[in-house]
């Protein structure tokens, strides 16, 4: 719930709010955002849960999901060919940095 009102918050914050949701008004688009906003998620969690059951180290867990921020950062930056602003940059470090530290407390 908080993340559906912080979304909602953040999109009316928006200008041009029409031309965004535009896309999503088109018959053609409907169906495959329906599938894919339901397969998507499955999918993700299902991996998700497989991966955690097969760690052995519980503790490494925790590093491996904060982790994610870094990957989801390089890899749109490769694929998506999104900017690396300074702001994510510093996420990643501060990821990065805060991965290290958890890590040498094992």
């Amino acid at each position: 719930i908080p993340g559906v009102i912080f979304s909602w918050i953040l999109f009316l914050s928006q200008k041009n709010k029409i031309e965004k949701i535009n896309p999503l008004l088109t018959k053609r688009n409907l169906i495959p955002l329906i599938i894919a906003s339901i397969i998507g998620p499955f999918i993700a969690l299902g991996c998700w849960i497989l991966g955690y059951a097969f760690i052995d180290k519980p503790s490494i867990t925790s590093i491996i999901g904060q982790s994610s921020v870094i990957f989801i950062i390089l890899l749109s930056w490769i694929f998506l060919k999104e900017k690396l602003t300074r702001w994510r940059m510093l996420s990643a470090f501060l990821v990065f940095i805060g991965v290290i530290l958890v890590s040498l407390n094992l």
